[in-house]
């Protein structure tokens, strides 16, 4: 039978999805203070995404940080894409997509 859902995500991705919030989480803490964030994982036939947004002080990334750069990196490993956009009231938005027949 085969796997649905996250069981049928590689454990390699699994992990590197974690590490990704992990190091989104401590941007929000460091640079936006934000009070509420929200976090959406979405798994689709052809991708696995997350959205996060947060109520935050908008910032936007110089992409000289470590934290950036780690990032883009594990994106990379899995042909990966990173969108950050702030809105006209505040907040900030991150959205992480990754093809599954790149890695499936």
């Amino acid at each position: 039978m085969p796997q649905t859902g996250w069981n049928a995500v590689p454990v390699e991705l699994q992990v590197e999805l974690y590490r990704m919030v992990q190091e989104l989480c401590t941007n929000i803490v460091k640079y936006s203070n934000a009070t509420l964030v929200e976090l959406q994982l979405t798994k689709t036939e052809h991708e696995i995404s997350f959205t996060m947004e947060d109520n935050g002080a908008q910032f936007n990334y110089k992409g000289d940080g470590i934290g950036y750069r780690n990032l883009q990196e594990r994106l990379k490993l899995f042909n990966g894409s990173f969108e950050k956009s702030s809105g006209n009231n505040g907040g900030n938005t991150w959205l992480v997509q990754i093809p599954l027949k790149a890695i499936v």
